[in-house]
């Protein structure tokens, strides 16, 4: 409640606090009738109270007039004009509030509420930069302030500083340890870190001091995915739909979640709960876009294919706004890739109908309007993703951003909010510039346009919603993606596809939107991982002595059905074969793949080993214990593949028609070495066999993949070649397809 501010003046004290008594009291009808027996003009302590009176009643209107004229009679009391400020908040009228609370500040620069609600105003607004000045000289006024360290924290988690936002949390709990809003805030800052465990904790504790906190709930799943509890999660969300039926978002947050353990009827359901209360037009394309990870069979997948289809016509004849689809469809067409056909009519139906529900996607940047001359400076070149970091992304792309020749090059990092582990510090400091990008798309797209960049590269378009969605703007002359995610983005304004000459087959331009560029090898300086130290053998793997070890350490949605005969040859023809895989978070997609598998070779799927999930140094070690690495057939490996062939592992592919099916055929044909690379499912499964069991044979593969191998890392022409390339499409900006 917005309390009367007052001059005290003696003759006007006893009659101003007995209304203000009142006031404060709810007796409005008492307060009024003391503040109008005042002889003479109303003082401004008498018409600021009767404006607060107004403002009871629900008379907006005279409310300001009244708090208005009390601040024009006394221009010197910070006070009025403070108050001023409220009331206009409240009746809508936020940028005479922002005047009113700026006067308030001029006359008294240190008066730490209206400082305190412009940084709030400002946050609503966007400018989170002018919101974090404001705040920190709200705290250095007034260090007890438990409510502006909280939103000092909520300002600093927008432009991804994590750190520190979760410092500000702590300070705001420090100062008020029931503050259950700052331990849920700060929750999120530390799932923001890689620290869910963490985030667990302060949510706990959070739900102690308000069990009916439904945000909590709903962040509680969430940092619970992030731990692979994924039942758990389930029922956090639940737990938060209870609580507060309305928030459709979290009914996304549940259908996401029962989508990942498969239950995709269930999400279906979730979905369609949420549109029965509020029509929603990104939960309408997730209920028309929601894909299997696992199929049972080949006739599954062209069912699929042709539903999803269908699904994206009838979307695209409905009338859906869309204002921020990065979270409010929330997913990407990921899981089409895995499905061995091409893409590119899908891809392409799915960016219509996005350009069609959000136009202000196809958002240009200033400076690509007439864009900069590039002779005579360097180029400015741009690296944009979430996964740069200890992941795949970051490993194939950190060697080219840090040897650019910076003679030529100006090298932009641009890190979407994601762990902050050594080598995301490692990226960002190889590069000249290196920012974290707003966790909101038009924050972080206005972003990467202020850097003026002439060549923009994604490395993995098509793995999370942000980096897919950026991608319809016009953020560089130039952008470009590359294999990260390997299918066409299907986006108009991506402009290069970079693949190499062996990771495509004849004819294959007509499956990108992109120009497809094929330089002679794969654009990629990779850091050569060590051997283990100390290997640990097999025991640990649960693999008999004297077993055949084949391995095929890929995630389990590449195991397209047609690889299940394939597996089952080999099983049948090995009798020491025992085939291991690598489990899911959650267990249930390797519970899929067992049940298709005793249903593809029921005699033999007891032979099928299913591992935990594996820290990078047992990951190394399962690769040098194993005899045989199997490729997925239409969608191998990549960074596997490297890792492998470092331990020397041979490796078993069976190359097709497109890149995600020839990145290990591509790096045997940079290593001469042909000797594993299969021309059908026959040969593969002869090649595999006779791998596993001619001990002589394998052992002197291991040797030459070991020699021959040198040449997949740290190879500094690939990056010469990426520069020419670069130069080459900066030099052609202004064409496009």
């Amino acid at each position: 409640m917005t309390e009367p501010t007052a001059r005290h003046d003696t003759s006007l004290a006893n009659i101003l606090a007995e209304a203000t008594r009142h006031f404060l009291a709810g007796d409005l009808v008492e307060a009024e009738r003391l503040c109008r027996s005042l002889v003479g003009p109303a003082p401004p302590e008498a018409l600021q109270l009767l404006g607060l009176v107004a403002d009871r009643k629900g008379d907006g209107k005279v409310a300001v007039e009244r708090l208005r004229a009390a601040a024009d009679g006394d221009p010197s009391n910070a006070g009025y004009r403070y108050n001023l400020g409220v009331i206009l908040q409240k009746w809508g009228d936020i940028d005479g509030a922002a005047a009113a609370w700026s006067e308030a500040l001029r006359i008294a620069p240190d008066h730490a509420d209206a400082l305190y609600n412009l940084a709030n105003t400002d946050k609503a607004r966007g400018r989170i930069d002018e919101a974090i000045g404001r705040y920190l000289r709200v705290v250095a006024i007034n260090p007890a302030f438990a409510e502006a360290h909280n939103n000092l924290g909520n300002a600093l988690q927008a432009v991804s500083r994590h750190e520190e936002a979760a410092a500000a949390y702590r300070r705001a709990i420090a100062l008020k340890p029931g503050f259950a809003q700052a331990h849920n805030n700060l929750a999120a800052a530390l799932r923001q870190l890689g620290r869910p465990a963490e985030a667990i904790v302060c949510l706990e504790k959070a739900l102690a001091l308000e069990p009916g906190y439904a945000e909590a709930y709903k962040n509680k799943g969430a940092a619970l995915q992030d731990l692979g509890k994924i039942e758990e999660a389930v029922a956090a969300f639940r737990q938060a739909i209870t609580l507060a039926p309305g928030q459709i978002e979290t009914y996304g947050d549940l259908g996401t979640t029962l989508a990942a353990l498969g239950r995709l009827d269930q999400a279906r359901e979730t979905y369609r709960q949420a549109l029965a209360i509020k029509p929603d037009a990104g939960l309408r394309i997730r209920l028309a876009t929601l894909l299997p990870a696992i199929y049972d069979s080949p006739a599954e997948i062209a069912e699929s294919r042709r539903r999803y289809g269908e699904n994206l016509d009838g979307l695209a004849r409905e009338d859906l706004n869309l204002s921020a689809p990065e979270t409010e469809v929330g997913h990407t067409q990921f899981y089409l890739a895995y499905q061995g056909l091409n893409d590119r009519e899908l891809q392409q139906k799915a960016s219509r109908l996005y350009l069609k529900s959000c136009p202000s996607l196809d958002w240009t940047a200033p400076h690509c309007v007439s864009p900069r001359q590039t002779a005579g400076r360097r180029l400015r070149v741009g690296f944009v993703s979430r996964h740069l970091y200890e992941h795949t992304i970051g490993k194939l792309n950190r060697g080219l951003i840090a040897h650019l020749d910076r003679e030529r090059f100006e090298v932009v990092v641009m890190q979407l909010p994601g762990p902050a582990d050594a080598m995301a510090s490692a990226i960002a400091a190889s590069a000249d510039r290196a920012a974290r990008l707003p966790a909101k798309l038009t924050d972080a797209r206005r972003a990467i346009g202020e850097a003026e960049l002439d060549v923009l590269f994604y490395p993995d378009i098509g793995m999370e919603p942000m980096t897919y969605f950026l991608g319809f703007a016009r953020l560089a002359p130039v952008q470009m993606v590359t294999w990260g995610h390997p299918v066409t983005t299907g986006i108009p304004n991506i402009d290069y596809f970079l693949s190499s000459r062996d990771l495509e087959p004849d004819g294959s331009e007509d499956q990108y939107t992109e120009r497809l560029l094929k330089p002679r090898s794969p654009i990629v300086h990779y850091h050569r991982p060590p051997l283990p130290a100390h290997p640990r053998g097999r025991a640990w793997l649960q693999v008999p002595d004297g077993a055949t070890l084949y391995a095929c350490p890929q995630s389990l949605f590449k195991l397209h059905p047609d690889f299940d005969p394939l597996i089952g040859a080999i099983l049948d023809r090995d009798r020491n074969a025992r085939i291991l895989f690598i489990q899911d978070r959650t267990g249930h997609q390797a519970r899929q793949i067992r049940d298709r598998f005793a249903r593809a070779f029921p005699e033999n799927v007891d032979r099928v080993v299913f591992t935990p999930q594996l820290k990078l140094t047992e990951f190394l070690d399962l690769l040098r214990a194993a005899d045989v690495i199997l490729d997925p057939p239409h969608f191998g490996g990549g960074n596997t593949s490297l890792e492998a062939f470092a331990m020397g592992a041979p490796i078993v592919t069976l190359p097709g028609g497109f890149l995600r099916s020839r990145i290990t055929y591509a790096l045997y044909r940079k290593m001469n070495m042909l000797d594993l690379i299969a021309d059908g499912a026959k040969t593969y499964v002869d090649l595999a066999i006779r791998l596993g069991t001619d001990r002589d044979w394998r052992e002197g593969l291991r040797k030459k993949i070991t020699e021959r191998s040198v040449v997949l890392y740290e190879d500094i022409q690939v990056v010469r070649d990426f520069e020419g390339l670069l130069l080459e499409a900066a030099s052609g900006s202004n064409l496009r397809k």
